[in-house]
């Protein structure tokens, strides 16, 4: 199957709008195809695997890449692919269970945002 842009959804009104963060440690994403090809890792694997099942249940959507960092040592320690969605529609199951197929869940974390505050819905070490 060819793959769809996973820009081709991306709408800035989204009724009902909810935020869910993907979080993942660098060190895992650099484990993949190793930390010369992170973007590589992110844009044409992570971030596709995220959006594929969005694009096929025809949710319209929105996503930023956030970089946090490590107060310690100031050096980046993991990405939040925060993706904004109607939440009427979606099910981050969907999600999920295409990144365990894909073999890209390890290390992530999982947030819905509600009322500006964060709840854990899942965690994979």
């Amino acid at each position: 199957m060819k793959r769809q842009d996973y820009t081709t959804l991306k709408s800035h009104y989204i009724p009902n709008e909810k935020k869910y963060h993907f979080i993942f440690p660098l060190k895992i994403l650099s484990e993949y195809n190793g930390i010369e090809n992170l973007d590589v890792t992110i844009d044409d694997n992570l971030a596709y695997f995220i959006m594929e099942p969005i694009l096929l249940n025809k949710i319209e959507y929105d996503f930023e890449f956030i970089w946090t960092k490590n107060d310690a040592d100031k050096k980046t320690n993991s990405l939040d692919i925060c993706v904004k969605l109607n939440d009427d529609k979606f099910d981050p199951q969907i999600v999920l269970d295409n990144l365990k197929n894909q073999k890209m869940i390890n290390g992530l974390e999982l947030y819905k945002e509600e009322y500006g505050k964060l709840n854990k819905i899942f965690e994979k070490k």
